[in-house]
């Protein structure tokens, strides 16, 4: 899309990162899968419209899924969302990838606060943060109520979910914390056009003092308007 705006003239562009076959993003399936991998089902799904996978994160074994009229694009995201994985179509290529892992990458870039000028904002939000969690599910073996924690529960987020075992339901469950937890620091400033800096990379950030500074998830990269979002590695 290109928009044109005035005065001065401004021109905006956007565009959206998708394969240009729109089946996948439009075409709904119907399909059982069961006994894969996510891995697997990712790398089928890749197949069908040509795409490269890339996966980087742990083996995400799957007992089974119902994909029920629904497009490939919004199932394959749903899975990855559950088990905290980050999904996006980059230079033909499928990527899956671990947000949590990239986090303790080192720096790839540094901007200190005299880069920024006065362009810039700072936001941390406690409200909706979690010390750990609680989720209580079934057992499809043996039909018993399961109940399974990861963290401290000074304040925990509480599921109800279905899961397949233990291990299952700590990967669904860490997920969702991590989740909960991703954002609470933010940071906005503009800097000027840097082909370099783009979503998904570590940036650590100088000159605000100790409160501020540190490493930082860069969540929105757009070297043509000069505006970075970046999310510091917050743990509560």
């Amino acid at each position: 899309s290109v928009g044109i705006s005035g005065e001065p003239i401004s021109v905006t562009i956007g565009a959206v990162s998708k394969p240009a076959d729109a089946a996948f993003s439009s075409t709904e399936h119907s399909q059982t899968w069961e006994n894969l991998t996510l891995q697997e089902i990712a790398k089928t799904i890749a197949g069908r419209y040509g795409l490269v996978l890339v996966y980087e994160a742990e083996m995400v074994p799957i007992l089974a899924k119902e994909q029920d009229k629904e497009t490939d694009s919004s199932f394959l995201k749903a899975i990855c969302e559950q088990y905290g994985l980050m999904l996006k179509i980059y230079n033909r290529k499928l990527v899956i990838y671990d947000r949590e892992a990239y986090k303790k990458k080192p720096p790839v870039f540094t901007i200190d606060r005299s880069q920024m000028g006065r362009d810039w904002s700072f936001e941390l939000v406690l409200e909706g943060s979690y010390t750990g969690g609680r989720i209580s599910y079934t057992d499809p073996k043996t039909e018993e109520d399961v109940v399974f924690s990861v963290g401290e529960q000074s304040r925990p987020l509480e599921l109800n979910e279905k899961a397949d075992n233990p291990a299952d339901a700590e990967r669904i469950l860490t997920a969702r914390v991590a989740n909960a937890n991703h954002g609470l620091q933010k940071l906005s400033f503009s800097v000027m056009g840097e082909p370099k800096l783009i979503g998904s990379q570590i940036i650590a950030i100088t000159g605000f003092g100790s409160k501020i500074d540190g490493n930082y998830f860069s969540v929105v990269g757009l070297p043509i308007d000069k505006v970075y979002d970046i999310i510091k590695n917050f743990i509560v």
